[in-house]
């Protein structure tokens, strides 16, 4: 998205060896949304780094896929019983929608 900030990452999970814990925190960041692919591999170590870094993770249950149904239902399940929330989007959304302004503007929404 035009405007928005790139990290380029080598391996599954998002903040290991990229800026992306440095950018969230010095913009306040408390709670982190994933979403893309895939569910077992770059959602799931994504989601155990970000709770390891004391985020607040939330993974919207329609904004996620894997190569197979089963795979990436067991990891959601694994997901949210073990690191972060598992949601609908339509809540998820309604999260975002019930921010102030200035919040979303701080924090890229």
């Amino acid at each position: 998205i035009c405007g928005e900030e790139a990290i380029i990452k080598k391996h599954p999970g998002a903040f290991f060896g990229t800026p992306l814990l440095s950018y969230l925190n010095a913009r306040g960041v408390d709670t982190v949304l994933l979403v893309g692919c895939s569910t077992s591999g770059c959602i799931r170590a994504t989601a155990l780094e970000g709770m390891q870094h004391g985020f607040r993770v939330v993974i919207p249950r329609e904004c996620v896929g894997d190569r197979t149904q089963s795979v990436h239902d067991a990891n959601l399940f694994d997901c949210h019983t073990k690191v972060c929330d598992v949601l609908p989007k339509s809540a998820v959304m309604g999260y975002v929608d019930g921010l102030p302004p200035a919040a979303k503007r701080a924090r890229g929404a």
